[in-house]
Protein backbone atom coordinates (compact mmCIF):
# COMPACT_ATOMS: atom_id res chain seq x y z
CA UNK A 1 0.00 0.00 0.00
CA UNK A 2 0.94 3.49 -0.62
CA UNK A 3 0.45 6.57 1.81
CA UNK A 4 0.00 9.82 0.54
CA UNK A 5 0.58 12.66 2.58
CA UNK A 6 -1.22 16.03 1.47
CA UNK A 7 -0.62 19.44 4.26
CA UNK A 8 -3.68 21.57 3.36
CA UNK A 9 -3.64 25.18 4.26
CA UNK A 10 -6.00 27.27 2.58
CA UNK A 11 -5.44 25.89 -0.91
CA UNK A 12 -8.85 27.27 -2.26
CA UNK A 13 -10.54 25.76 -5.35
CA UNK A 14 -7.46 23.93 -5.93
CA UNK A 15 -7.89 21.37 -3.12
CA UNK A 16 -10.71 19.75 -5.12
CA UNK A 17 -8.94 19.25 -8.57
CA UNK A 18 -5.91 17.80 -6.22
CA UNK A 19 -7.88 15.37 -4.30
CA UNK A 20 -9.99 14.09 -7.88
CA UNK A 21 -6.28 13.69 -9.18
CA UNK A 22 -5.60 11.04 -6.53
CA UNK A 23 -9.17 9.48 -6.59
CA UNK A 24 -8.41 8.90 -10.25
CA UNK A 25 -5.08 6.74 -9.49
CA UNK A 26 -4.91 3.76 -11.50
CA UNK A 27 -2.73 2.00 -8.64
CA UNK A 28 -5.46 1.26 -6.19
CA UNK A 29 -3.87 0.17 -2.68
CA UNK A 30 -3.64 3.69 -1.56
CA UNK A 31 -4.60 5.35 1.14
CA UNK A 32 -4.76 9.33 1.03
CA UNK A 33 -4.06 11.01 4.53
CA UNK A 34 -5.37 14.84 4.11
CA UNK A 35 -4.03 16.75 7.32
CA UNK A 36 -5.58 20.20 7.86
CA UNK A 37 -3.16 22.69 8.58
CA UNK A 38 -5.83 24.73 10.89
CA UNK A 39 -7.15 26.12 7.16
CA UNK A 40 -9.44 29.62 7.40
CA UNK A 41 -11.53 28.42 4.19
CA UNK A 42 -13.81 25.45 2.98
CA UNK A 43 -10.95 22.55 2.90
CA UNK A 44 -12.12 20.74 5.97
CA UNK A 45 -15.36 20.39 4.54
CA UNK A 46 -14.35 19.26 1.23
CA UNK A 47 -11.82 16.85 3.09
CA UNK A 48 -14.66 15.50 5.01
CA UNK A 49 -17.18 14.81 1.84
CA UNK A 50 -13.98 13.23 0.31
CA UNK A 51 -13.68 10.79 3.21
CA UNK A 52 -17.46 10.23 3.33
CA UNK A 53 -16.98 8.96 -0.32
CA UNK A 54 -14.13 6.67 -0.57
CA UNK A 55 -12.88 5.25 2.58
CA UNK A 56 -9.39 5.00 1.50
CA UNK A 57 -9.17 9.58 2.17
CA UNK A 58 -8.65 10.27 6.14
CA UNK A 59 -9.21 13.52 7.70
CA UNK A 60 -6.66 14.75 10.38
CA UNK A 61 -7.09 18.00 11.56
CA UNK A 62 -4.58 20.22 13.28
CA UNK A 63 -4.37 23.88 14.68
CA UNK A 64 -2.12 25.50 12.29
CA UNK A 65 1.60 24.46 12.68
CA UNK A 66 3.27 24.70 9.12
CA UNK A 67 3.94 22.67 6.45
CA UNK A 68 6.46 20.76 8.38
CA UNK A 69 4.23 19.74 11.21
CA UNK A 70 1.39 18.65 8.63
CA UNK A 71 3.96 16.16 7.24
CA UNK A 72 5.32 14.55 10.29
CA UNK A 73 1.34 13.76 11.40
CA UNK A 74 1.11 12.72 7.91
CA UNK A 75 3.77 10.21 8.50
CA UNK A 76 2.82 9.35 11.97
CA UNK A 77 -0.77 8.19 10.66
CA UNK A 78 0.52 6.14 7.48
CA UNK A 79 0.18 2.12 7.21
CA UNK A 80 1.73 2.06 3.65
CA UNK A 81 4.76 0.18 2.79
CA UNK A 82 5.74 3.22 0.92
CA UNK A 83 4.63 7.32 1.28
CA UNK A 84 4.42 9.82 -1.32
CA UNK A 85 3.87 13.56 -0.91
CA UNK A 86 1.40 15.88 -3.02
CA UNK A 87 1.30 19.09 -2.11
CA UNK A 88 -2.67 20.29 -1.79
CA UNK A 89 -2.40 22.97 -5.00
CA UNK A 90 -0.68 20.67 -7.02
CA UNK A 91 -2.19 17.55 -8.86
CA UNK A 92 -0.81 14.54 -10.40
CA UNK A 93 -1.96 12.23 -13.68
CA UNK A 94 -3.31 8.75 -12.90
CA UNK A 95 -0.50 7.03 -13.71
CA UNK A 96 1.54 9.06 -10.98
CA UNK A 97 1.91 6.68 -8.36
CA UNK A 98 1.44 3.22 -10.65
CA UNK A 99 4.98 3.80 -12.46
CA UNK A 100 7.12 4.59 -9.57
CA UNK A 101 5.38 1.53 -7.37
CA UNK A 102 6.88 -0.83 -10.23
CA UNK A 103 10.09 0.71 -10.66
CA UNK A 104 10.65 0.55 -7.03
CA UNK A 105 9.31 -3.15 -7.04
CA UNK A 106 10.75 -4.63 -9.91
CA UNK A 107 14.41 -2.67 -9.82
CA UNK A 108 14.42 -2.64 -5.87
CA UNK A 109 15.84 0.40 -5.51
CA UNK A 110 15.66 2.77 -2.48
CA UNK A 111 14.00 6.06 -4.05
CA UNK A 112 12.32 6.92 -7.04
CA UNK A 113 12.14 9.84 -8.83
CA UNK A 114 10.42 11.63 -11.72
CA UNK A 115 10.07 15.27 -13.15
CA UNK A 116 7.12 17.80 -12.86
CA UNK A 117 5.03 20.14 -14.99
CA UNK A 118 4.99 23.41 -13.88
CA UNK A 119 1.77 25.43 -14.17
CA UNK A 120 1.45 29.06 -14.12
CA UNK A 121 -2.21 30.18 -13.53
CA UNK A 122 -3.25 26.51 -14.33
CA UNK A 123 -1.35 26.45 -18.04
CA UNK A 124 0.93 24.74 -18.89
CA UNK A 125 4.65 26.00 -18.75
CA UNK A 126 8.29 24.65 -18.64
CA UNK A 127 8.89 21.07 -17.93
CA UNK A 128 11.26 19.69 -15.32
CA UNK A 129 12.38 16.21 -17.12
CA UNK A 130 14.77 13.42 -15.96
CA UNK A 131 16.55 10.83 -18.25
CA UNK A 132 15.48 7.03 -17.65
CA UNK A 133 18.20 5.60 -15.14
CA UNK A 134 18.82 3.72 -12.54
CA UNK A 135 22.49 3.98 -10.44
CA UNK A 136 23.91 3.30 -7.58
CA UNK A 137 24.55 5.77 -4.87
CA UNK A 138 28.04 6.30 -5.24
CA UNK A 139 28.37 6.43 -9.31
CA UNK A 140 26.30 9.41 -9.99
CA UNK A 141 28.27 11.90 -12.03
CA UNK A 142 28.45 15.63 -11.61
CA UNK A 143 25.71 16.23 -13.83
CA UNK A 144 22.77 13.79 -12.29
CA UNK A 145 24.36 14.65 -8.32
CA UNK A 146 23.74 18.33 -8.77
CA UNK A 147 20.18 17.39 -9.90
CA UNK A 148 19.58 15.13 -7.33
CA UNK A 149 20.20 17.70 -4.82
CA UNK A 150 18.74 20.58 -5.93
CA UNK A 151 15.45 18.85 -6.62
CA UNK A 152 14.82 18.22 -2.94
CA UNK A 153 11.08 18.74 -2.52
CA UNK A 154 9.33 15.54 -0.76
CA UNK A 155 6.60 15.61 -4.09
CA UNK A 156 7.56 13.79 -7.30
CA UNK A 157 9.07 11.06 -4.91
CA UNK A 158 8.39 7.52 -3.78
CA UNK A 159 10.13 6.73 0.07
CA UNK A 160 10.19 3.61 1.09
CA UNK A 161 8.22 3.28 4.80
CA UNK A 162 10.39 1.41 6.70
CA UNK A 163 13.23 3.86 6.50
CA UNK A 164 11.54 6.50 7.32
CA UNK A 165 9.85 4.94 10.50
CA UNK A 166 12.79 3.25 11.48
CA UNK A 167 15.25 5.91 11.54
CA UNK A 168 12.80 8.38 12.73
CA UNK A 169 13.61 10.90 9.77
CA UNK A 170 10.72 13.47 10.11
CA UNK A 171 11.20 17.48 8.72
CA UNK A 172 12.25 20.27 11.45
CA UNK A 173 9.10 21.77 12.55
CA UNK A 174 11.54 24.97 13.17
CA UNK A 175 12.66 25.49 9.61
CA UNK A 176 10.18 28.12 7.59
CA UNK A 177 11.77 26.68 4.59
CA UNK A 178 14.79 24.37 3.44
CA UNK A 179 12.76 21.73 5.72
CA UNK A 180 12.97 19.73 2.49
CA UNK A 181 16.40 19.42 2.05
CA UNK A 182 17.19 17.90 6.13
CA UNK A 183 14.57 15.92 5.50
CA UNK A 184 15.84 14.64 1.88
CA UNK A 185 19.07 14.38 3.51
CA UNK A 186 18.45 11.88 5.83
CA UNK A 187 16.75 9.64 3.89
CA UNK A 188 18.82 9.46 0.70
CA UNK A 189 21.86 8.96 3.46
CA UNK A 190 20.45 5.15 4.02
CA UNK A 191 19.73 4.53 0.23
CA UNK A 192 21.92 2.07 -2.03
CA UNK A 193 20.42 2.73 -5.50
CA UNK A 194 18.24 5.27 -7.15
CA UNK A 195 15.70 5.75 -10.32
CA UNK A 196 15.22 8.64 -12.06
CA UNK A 197 12.24 8.26 -14.40
CA UNK A 198 11.67 10.34 -17.53
CA UNK A 199 7.78 10.52 -16.49
CA UNK A 200 6.32 14.18 -15.45
CA UNK A 201 2.94 13.17 -14.11
CA UNK A 202 2.79 16.19 -11.57
CA UNK A 203 1.71 19.61 -12.33
CA UNK A 204 3.40 21.51 -9.50
CA UNK A 205 1.39 25.15 -9.22
CA UNK A 206 4.15 27.40 -9.29
CA UNK A 207 3.17 30.25 -6.66
CA UNK A 208 3.22 33.87 -7.63
CA UNK A 209 6.39 35.50 -7.82
CA UNK A 210 6.16 38.52 -5.12
CA UNK A 211 3.75 36.86 -2.56
CA UNK A 212 3.41 39.53 0.09
CA UNK A 213 3.07 36.34 2.53
CA UNK A 214 6.33 35.28 1.85
CA UNK A 215 8.66 34.86 4.85
CA UNK A 216 11.37 37.05 2.64
CA UNK A 217 9.30 40.34 3.69
CA UNK A 218 9.88 39.58 7.04
CA UNK A 219 13.58 39.73 8.13
CA UNK A 220 12.56 38.90 11.96
CA UNK A 221 11.10 35.52 10.52
CA UNK A 222 13.76 35.44 7.86
CA UNK A 223 16.64 35.56 9.93
CA UNK A 224 15.46 33.32 12.84
CA UNK A 225 14.76 30.36 10.23
CA UNK A 226 18.53 30.98 9.16
CA UNK A 227 19.58 30.45 12.96
CA UNK A 228 17.50 27.58 12.60
CA UNK A 229 18.29 25.74 9.37
CA UNK A 230 22.33 26.75 10.49
CA UNK A 231 21.82 24.56 13.28
CA UNK A 232 19.89 21.63 11.43
CA UNK A 233 22.86 21.39 8.60
CA UNK A 234 25.52 21.22 11.40
CA UNK A 235 23.87 18.44 12.67
CA UNK A 236 23.82 16.81 9.35
CA UNK A 237 27.06 17.37 8.95
CA UNK A 238 27.70 15.60 12.04
CA UNK A 239 25.75 13.01 12.07
CA UNK A 240 26.19 12.56 8.30
CA UNK A 241 29.19 13.52 7.24
CA UNK A 242 27.26 15.54 4.38
CA UNK A 243 30.25 16.59 2.51
CA UNK A 244 31.09 12.95 2.55
CA UNK A 245 27.32 11.39 1.29
CA UNK A 246 27.97 10.69 -2.07
CA UNK A 247 31.75 12.43 -3.11
CA UNK A 248 34.80 13.29 -1.00
CA UNK A 249 34.72 17.15 -1.64
CA UNK A 250 31.38 19.06 -0.33
CA UNK A 251 32.03 21.68 -2.88
CA UNK A 252 29.71 20.22 -5.09
CA UNK A 253 26.99 20.73 -2.22
CA UNK A 254 28.29 24.35 -1.77
CA UNK A 255 27.95 25.03 -5.72
CA UNK A 256 24.05 23.86 -5.56
CA UNK A 257 22.85 25.37 -2.50
CA UNK A 258 24.65 28.79 -4.33
CA UNK A 259 22.84 28.54 -7.14
CA UNK A 260 19.50 28.47 -4.86
CA UNK A 261 20.66 31.13 -2.98
CA UNK A 262 21.23 32.99 -5.85
CA UNK A 263 17.80 32.13 -6.92
CA UNK A 264 16.23 33.07 -3.93
CA UNK A 265 17.74 36.62 -4.03
CA UNK A 266 15.81 36.73 -7.37
CA UNK A 267 12.89 36.21 -6.33
CA UNK A 268 13.60 37.97 -2.52
CA UNK A 269 14.45 41.36 -4.79
CA UNK A 270 10.60 40.63 -6.78
CA UNK A 271 9.17 40.58 -3.49
CA UNK A 272 11.02 43.50 -2.09
CA UNK A 273 10.12 45.29 -4.81
CA UNK A 274 6.06 44.93 -5.11
CA UNK A 275 6.24 45.45 -1.21
CA UNK A 276 7.88 48.46 -1.70
CA UNK A 277 6.17 50.08 -4.60
CA UNK A 278 2.93 49.42 -2.21
CA UNK A 279 4.00 50.64 1.11
CA UNK A 280 6.96 53.01 0.55
CA UNK A 281 6.27 54.46 -2.75
CA UNK A 282 1.97 54.68 -2.79
CA UNK A 283 1.29 58.34 -2.37
CA UNK A 284 -2.03 57.84 -0.13
CA UNK A 285 0.41 55.99 2.01
CA UNK A 286 1.92 59.46 2.94
CA UNK A 287 5.60 57.44 3.34
CA UNK A 288 7.56 60.47 2.07
CA UNK A 289 5.86 62.59 5.14
CA UNK A 290 7.96 60.59 7.60
CA UNK A 291 10.12 62.14 9.58
CA UNK A 292 12.77 59.80 10.44
CA UNK A 293 13.96 59.91 13.97
CA UNK A 294 17.87 59.18 13.93
CA UNK A 295 20.41 58.83 11.59
CA UNK A 296 19.70 55.63 11.10
CA UNK A 297 16.27 55.88 10.17
CA UNK A 298 17.46 58.80 7.84
CA UNK A 299 19.77 56.50 6.37
CA UNK A 300 17.08 53.86 6.21
CA UNK A 301 14.87 55.70 4.39
CA UNK A 302 17.41 57.01 1.75
CA UNK A 303 17.83 53.36 0.88
CA UNK A 304 14.65 52.54 0.59
CA UNK A 305 14.15 55.37 -2.15
CA UNK A 306 16.87 54.91 -3.98
CA UNK A 307 15.79 51.08 -4.63
CA UNK A 308 19.10 49.44 -2.83
CA UNK A 309 16.55 46.76 -1.26
CA UNK A 310 20.16 44.77 -0.19
CA UNK A 311 21.50 47.61 1.78
CA UNK A 312 18.30 48.32 3.63
CA UNK A 313 17.35 44.84 4.22
CA UNK A 314 20.77 44.40 6.05
CA UNK A 315 20.69 48.02 7.69
CA UNK A 316 17.45 46.96 9.05
CA UNK A 317 18.45 43.50 10.49
CA UNK A 318 21.82 44.84 11.87
CA UNK A 319 20.04 47.70 13.77
CA UNK A 320 17.64 45.62 15.65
Amino acid sequence: MVSIIIPIYNPGDKLCVCLDSIKSQTYHDIEVLMVNDGSKDNSASICKEFAKEDERFVYIEQENAGVSMARNKGIVHSHGDYICFVDSDDSVEPCYVECMVKTMVEMHVDIVLQGLNNLYDGRLGDKKVFPNLIVKVGELDDKMFEELFYFCGPYCKLFRADYIHNNKIEFPPNMAYGEDFVFYVKYLYLCRSISFLSKTFYNYSVAVTGSLSSVRLHPDKFWANQVNRRGEYKKLRKQYGIEQLFYPTENKIKLVALRGLLSSIKHAQASLKEYLNIVVYDKDFGFSDILPLNIFDKLLLFLMKSNNYVSRFILKTIIK
